[in-house]
């Protein structure tokens, strides 16, 4: 009850901090997994949130292996990992990813050398997810489609990780597709 009401009352900044403190070991699932989707909240947000429920330790089980008493949470990560790749989450436009960007980080390097050894694991993001968007980083794209995006050459995120997204999905963005009539 006092999660909700955290939850639906407060600034956008309280619902944040008390989702980040959230504790996985005796708080209440179904409370974290309505609270996660719920409209505006931030992707940094929701990235703090999923790493804080430790998916490092579940990412290579199979979902039959999952202890029951684990279930829940796995089912909340899985929830978390469908609406980031999905786009229902989006930077702040403010602070961006802000301090969770670093383990974004990790997470996409240590999926790109699971993906070098034959492995997968269970939450598998595009790297591109992360990249800064910005108006002239698709401008850009618009007018030359062979070079790289310029929010990737830009980016943190290494070549080889972003190299191997683009090559998995050669589509054009959903961005291009809205921004295209503006931009010309």
């Amino acid at each position: 009850q006092d999660l909700l009401q955290e939850i639906r009352g407060g600034s956008s900044q309280e619902r944040r901090d008390s989702l980040r403190r959230f504790d996985w070991a005796t708080g209440d699932m179904r409370k974290l997994g309505w609270s996660m989707s719920q409209k505006g909240l931030d992707l940094g947000t929701a990235m703090i949130v999923f790493f804080n429920g430790d998916p490092a330790h579940f990412n290579y089980l199979r979902k039959d292996r999952v202890p029951m008493e684990e279930r829940a949470r796995c089912q909340v990560l899985d929830a978390i990992h469908r609406r980031v790749v999905s786009g229902f989450y989006l930077p702040d436009p403010d602070q961006g990813l802000g301090d969770v960007f670093a383990r974004i980080l990790e997470w996409v390097e240590r999926q790109e050398d699971d993906r070098a050894k034959g492995r997968h694991g269970r939450w598998v993001f595009d790297p591109r997810l992360f990249t800064p968007i910005t108006l002239k980083a698709v401008q850009d794209a618009n007018d030359d489609d062979d070079d790289p995006l310029p929010c990737e050459k830009e980016s943190p995120l290494t070549d080889r990780t972003l190299g191997a997204a683009a090559n998995r999905n050669k589509r054009p963005g959903l961005l291009r597709e809205l921004l295209g009539p503006i931009l010309g």
